[in-house]
Formats: C-alpha cells, sequence, structure tokens
C-alpha cells in the first residue's frame, strides 16, 4: 500500500499509507484512492481474469482500464495480447501501437506487434 498516494482535498495532507486517513482531519480517503486508481484496479481484475483463462471479462476490464487510464502501457499491451488471441486484428494493432507508443523502448512491447504484424 505505500506506493499509494493521495492527499486530502481539505487539509492538502498526504494520507497515511498504511490507512489512508488524513493525519490532519483523520477523513478516510479509501474511496478517492479508489476513484485515482480506478485504472489500475481494472487493469489488475483484466490481469486475473486473464490468467484465470476469462478473456472475454478481462478484455471488458482492459478496455475500462485504458479508458479510465489512458497512459497505463501495460494495460494497452494486454488488451492487445488478447484482442489478438480473441482474433480482433484491428484492436490489437490498435492497443498494441499504442503501447509502443507510450514505451517504445519496451522489447515485449516490440515482439507482440511484429508478432501480430507477422501473421496472415
Amino acid at each position: 500500500m505505500s506506493d499509494i498516494r493521495v492527499s486530502c482535498p481539505q487539509c492538502r495532507l498526504d494520507a497515511l499509507p498504511d490507512t489512508l486517513h488524513c493525519p490532519g482531519c483523520q477523513e478516510d480517503l479509501a474511496a478517492l484512492a479508489h476513484l485515482v486508481y480506478r485504472g489500475r484496479i481494472s487493469y489488475n481484475t483484466g490481469l486475473t481474469h486473464a490468467r484465470n483463462g476469462d478473456h472475454t471479462r478481462a478484455r471488458a476490464a482492459l478496455e475500462r482500464a485504458v479508458q479510465e487510464e489512458p497512459d497505463l502501457t501495460p494495460a494497452w499491451l494486454l488488451l492487445g495480447k488478447i484482442a489478438a488471441h480473441q482474433g480482433d486484428a484491428p484492436r490489437a494493432h490498435e492497443a498494441l501501437t499504442r503501447a509502443a507508443a507510450l514505451d517504445p523502448a519496451d522489447p515485449t512491447i516490440q515482439a507482440a506487434l511484429s508478432a501480430l504484424t507477422a501473421t496472415p
């Protein structure tokens, strides 16, 4: 939980990482943290579904993730892989191209994009 950083809108103090409460007013900021990190939460949901083999639910969660957090590179990458697996080459290409634009040096993204374009 130490990676989560939200500030109290009233006190402007960072929430305590272990409780997500404001150290000034003691307000519970967990709901705010959920809103701030909703893209990553959707990504993790998609990742869980993908690991369990439920690609339909994984793709839906990943589509939400990239809508909620458009610069979330891992979500674009996994969305591209799942779209390719489902035979949706246009969406796979779009997602992988977006991932490559966000992180052009990532060899995993480049390999996935190359594999997609090499497929007849």
